[in-house]
């Protein structure tokens, strides 16, 4: 059974530094202790390496240990000839089932949430792009991912409004020439046309504003999550039906 991660699967520099990391923490943990292989604390020493390295995904000042961590479980397993528990794949698979179990109750509630808003979208005539930003939207706002839904509704109204209002407007109406046009830029344009009322466009700049608080600034700022996606799919089915 192979009890560790497949290592010839790594290519390029980076990866390359990286295994060499490993073997010398290897060489290293070796070299400084005897090698004293039980089954069970082979075990318990595989269930702990996993359970780090879960916790280090969340929490990544955690992971200081991690590879020292590794190569002590690496080299116990190929001391224990005869141990045949779970490999990595299956303790971390159920560390992980610990915690989407925790989230499971909440996921549902949220789930009930968008299905109000999904009526509201459900025959919108919106094009490819934006639609595959909405559904990573959706996404992380089914699984309580409250500061990643808000940038991602940042960038639906991105994408969106690229689509309707092009550089070439931009620069028309613009007050300076440029070839990277902000999301900024695009409103202005969008009010100086007055394609949409006051009112919307506010909208659409507290979503920039809120989105722009989340990458830039405290992701916990933002807590209307459920009015900020409501927000961002009015905005779009509105962005999408305007003809130019």
């Amino acid at each position: 059974m192979a009890l560790y991660f497949n290592e010839s699967e790594y290519k390029g520099d980076y990866e390359t530094s990286v295994l060499r990391n490993i073997e010398g923490a290897i060489e290293s943990w070796e070299f400084e202790n005897e090698i004293e292989v039980s089954q069970d604390e082979t075990y318990e020493l595989v269930q702990e390496f996993c359970r780090a390295l879960v916790s280090a995904s969340s929490n990544p000042l955690e992971s200081e240990s991690l590879l020292q961590l590794y190569a002590k479980t690496k080299i116990q397993i190929e001391s224990c000839e005869d141990y045949d528990g779970p490999d990595f794949n299956e303790f971390v698979e159920a560390e992980l089932a610990k915690i989407s179990v925790s989230m499971i109750a909440s996921a549902a509630t949220n789930m009930w949430e968008l299905f109000a808003i999904l009526t509201q979208i459900q025959k919108a005539p919106i094009p490819e792009i934006p639609l595959n930003y909405l559904k990573r939207v959706f996404r992380c706002y089914v699984w309580g991912l409250k500061p990643e839904c808000v940038i991602l509704c940042r960038s639906v109204l991105d994408v969106a409004l690229s689509e309707k209002i092009t550089d070439r407007l931009c620069a028309k109406y613009g007050d300076d020439l440029q070839f990277n046009y902000t999301l900024e830029d695009r409103i202005k344009t969008v009010e100086k046309l007055k394609l949409f009322d006051r009112d919307f466009v506010r909208r659409l700049n507290d979503i920039r504003f809120r989105g722009n608080k989340c990458v830039h600034g405290d992701m916990e700022t933002v807590h209307d999550i459920k009015g900020t996606v409501v927000d961002t799919c009015k905005a779009l089915i509105t962005i999408c039906e305007v003809k130019l």
